[in-house]
């Protein structure tokens, strides 16, 4: 009888031990959909099954004449031990259950209210995404995310941002090393947001204007216009071009503060293009007055950028990018005036009536600085926004990448991302990061310049001399704008402002139109290490990602309002937005400097304002409008008369801080005007 108990407990005690062992395999090869408290159960049945057939098994075992306690003792003692290991061995040793995804989601991220994209989903959500101009690049390294940043990019609370990384390396060195490191958190509130989203050759653009009410104390009424989404066919190979506001430099943020002269070079000659510039065409439509556009090698940058400050600026990162990349053109683009010196005694006549002289064509601004002026390529980031949209935490275990491994400072021309990456062994690279539920994770993957703030500057909508014009001004003498001025006093000489240059006719029909040469340009150069997320491992499971394409699909260009001077705006009638053509009177900060400027607007311009942000007021004498008749091809001005503006009287149009003045040109010039250009005359005062 007792040999037959023993018998039936030891089968028991098998079936037992075998049913544990079998869930415990299934379990580990095949991880199941598990919520918490289901898990749970399973966890303690296991342990409970175990237990029993241990204390089974003990009760074969002849412990008694070795043990001084008794069998019944023993037989409890080894199930509960049995109990414990296999409970935690279930606990630890099993990968963890994949959160429970019936739910609805309140947080789509990345996606703004008047902007909606898409995410691809599986365990947890991905979007590759690309911010434009220096304010999206410099915010992954505040010390606290911008909240704002937060509200445009849709996230509930600060992203979590992959810092063992090389593209974040690289950006912690511009940064540094350019004197930006105070940049974000001095900045103002922002002017707008622009958002596009690129689909099946379908461009959706959204846009956000703040506009600035009345300064009282340190506070300002902010108020948020937005637009309503267009959409629009646009090619993938053209998507971003013109739709996104593209900023290089500003009066807060420079990196290359460095001017260069006139290259004249044959190989010079293709990167560089004769324009007639914004008021050459007033006084002449020869060849013998305009400016020089040129992109030159960044060996030719010369130390010193007309800036009577220059010591105080910081210039370690980009001399490194001159040392590593001497030969790369694109990065930045020089303008400069000239003037054929047979041109020269006609010219001086025409200005001598306004009170000028030919020295005010190669002089700018209050300081009388040089007029070579730079355009340089906008700052911007790629990076992969992972999110956690379920109520459970996941675990990113690793990655798996691909890395084309360049020097903190070399330049790469990454149009063609994709064929880059073709030959590009991959890595796996350990993350162990914990995203908590509804949390966003940033990894950055490149980090670069964008040329297409050059085209923002406007040159494609300047016109170029024709082939047969050039010629004549091949091997006769040009005064061009030099950066280097020499010291003079009240009446500078020309050889102390400009250099004499004779290019030879080959040099004049080697170069090229402005949409040409611009176009011919790489779109973009990323700086440093380049990264291709392949794969995630998320809670033990491997996610496929799709790499970025060529072109960004979700962008975000955020600009902000930064300096002095009153802003010039014009309204896209096609977008239904203000475009910002940039700022006027620049430089003119008091009564004895006011002058006359004139300004492009473009061909066809429906309304134009002229907007004050800052804690100034500007004084406005004058305005007209220089325009083109399209039917008789003559040039013609037109004055606005009202509010004073008719003429120069020194009775001035007040502008202050949120104030602006809006004009509709349909009310004042005909249906033939093109090339349309305004002529104002004032300064402004800080106050």
């Amino acid at each position: 009888m007792n040999n037959s108990n023993q018998t039936w407990e030891r089968v028991v005690a098998i079936i037992l031990a075998t049913g544990v062992l079998i869930t415990f395999v299934f379990i580990i090869f095949n991880p199941q959909k598990l919520n918490t408290s289901t898990f749970a159960i399973i966890r303690f049945l296991a342990a409970f099954a175990a237990a029993v057939s241990g204390y089974l098994f003990i009760g074969t075992l002849e412990v008694k004449a070795r043990l001084p306690f008794k069998r019944g003792i023993a037989k409890g003692t080894g199930a509960f031990a049995i109990f414990i290991v296999i409970y935690f061995l279930f606990y630890h040793n099993l990968p963890p259950s994949e959160p429970d995804y019936s739910y609805e989601r309140t947080n789509s991220g990345l996606e703004p209210g008047i902007f909606k994209g898409k995410y691809q989903s599986d365990l947890v959500d991905y979007k590759h995404f690309t911010g434009n101009n220096e304010y999206p690049v410099l915010a992954f390294l505040s010390s606290k995310f911008p909240e704002e940043f937060n509200d445009v990019l849709g996230l509930s609370n600060s992203p979590i941002i992959q810092t063992k990384n090389p593209v974040y390396e690289n950006i912690q060195k511009f940064r540094d090393e350019s004197g930006n490191q105070d940049l974000v958190s001095n900045y103002l509130s922002p002017s707008g947001y622009e958002y596009t989203y690129n689909e099946n050759n379908k461009t959706t653009v959204a846009s956000e204007e703040i506009e600035r009410g009345e300064l009282i104390g340190k506070k300002q009424k902010l108020t948020k216009k937005i637009s309503k989404n267009k959409t629009f066919n646009q090619k993938s190979n053209e998507y971003d071009d013109k739709t996104l506001v593209r900023d290089g430099e500003g009066n807060e943020f420079t990196y290359v503060p460095k001017l260069a002269s006139l290259q004249t070079s044959l190989d010079d000659a293709k990167y560089t293009s004769f324009l007639k510039s914004e008021a050459s065409s007033y006084y002449t439509q020869e060849p013998t007055l305009g400016e020089i556009f040129q992109f030159p090698k960044l060996s030719s940058l010369l130390t010193y950028d007309g800036n009577p400050d220059y010591k105080q600026i910081t210039i370690g990162w980009i001399n490194n990018i001159i040392s590593h990349n001497p030969s790369q053109r694109g990065l930045v683009a020089y303008t400069y005036n000239f003037v054929a010196r047979s041109f020269q005694s006609q010219l001086a006549k025409l200005l001598e009536p306004r009170g000028g002289d030919i020295s005010i064509w190669f002089l700018a601004g209050c300081n009388r600085e040089t007029t070579v002026n730079r355009q340089a390529a906008s700052p911007y980031v790629r990076f992969l926004d992972i999110w956690n949209p379920s109520n459970s935490s996941v675990n990113l275990e690793s990655m798996e990448r691909q890395i084309i491994s360049k020097d903190a400072y070399t330049l790469t021309e990454i149009d063609q991302r994709d064929k880059l990456f073709e030959k590009i062994p991959t890595e796996q690279f350990e993350l162990k990061i914990r995203i908590p539920p509804n949390q966003h994770l940033f990894i950055l993957t490149e980090f670069g310049f964008d040329n297409r703030a050059i085209k923002l500057a406007d040159y494609l909508g300047y016109s170029n001399f024709d082939s047969n014009g050039l010629s004549k001004i091949s091997d006769q003498p040009l005064y061009i704008s030099r950066p280097d001025l020499k010291s003079f006093d009240n009446e500078p000489r020309l050889d102390q402002i400009t250099s004499t240059v004779e290019l030879p006719n080959e040099f004049i029909t080697s170069t090229k139109d402005i949409k040409s040469l611009i176009n011919g340009i790489p779109k973009r150069l990323a700086v440093g290490s380049v990264l291709n997320i392949n794969s995630l491992t998320v809670n033990g499971k491997k996610i496929k990602i799709d790499p970025p394409l060529n072109e960004p699909q979700f962008s975000l260009s955020a600009y902000f309002a930064y300096g002095s001077c009153p802003y010039l705006l014009v309204f896209d009638s096609e977008k239904q937005i203000w475009k910002e053509l940039g700022t006027v009177l620049s430089g003119l900060d008091s009564a004895n400097l006011q002058q006359t400027k004139l300004y492009q607007l473009g061909n066809k311009p429906i309304k134009f304002k002229i907007q004050e942000r800052d804690p100034e007021i500007t004084y406005l004498d004058s305005l007209s409008l220089i325009y083109k008749d399209s039917q008789t091809n003559e040039l013609k001005e037109v004055f606005y008369t009202a509010d004073k503006l008719e003429k120069i009287d020194h009775e001035y149009f007040e502008l202050h801080q949120g104030e602006f003045l809006e004009i509709d040109l349909g009310k004042i010039l005909p249906s033939t005007a093109s090339d349309i250009k305004l002529k104002i005359n004032g300064y402004y005062e800080l106050i």
